[in-house]
């Protein structure tokens, strides 16, 4: 069956989804783009669009509700994941 998964595959994909998370989390929530420090401010969106930060956490929602409809999730805690879906479709409306 092509959903099954080594526990090792399972957890590389949930840490994926966790980057995302902290994707959406900087930019929709934190907004570390507009941070005194001009270091962390660069390395998170400082020099982008509005327009772009927006696409950037489009897709990562996009993507955080296609992966947590797999089938393949066992004791996966989504709770962080479906926050972030909540807080990046709230930025993006």
């Amino acid at each position: 069956m092509a959903d099954e998964l080594t526990s090792e595959q399972i957890l590389k994909k949930y840490n994926g989804m966790l980057d995302c998370v902290t994707m959406i989390e900087n930019l929709a929530v934190k907004k570390l783009w507009e941070d005194s420090d001009p270091l962390v401010a660069n390395a998170n969106g400082a020099g982008w669009t509005d327009e772009f930060r927006k696409k950037i956490v489009s897709n990562n929602v996009d993507h955080l509700e296609m992966m947590v409809k797999q089938s393949y999730w066992t004791t996966e805690d989504m709770t962080s994941v479906n926050k972030a879906v909540t807080d990046g479709k709230a930025f993006i409306a």
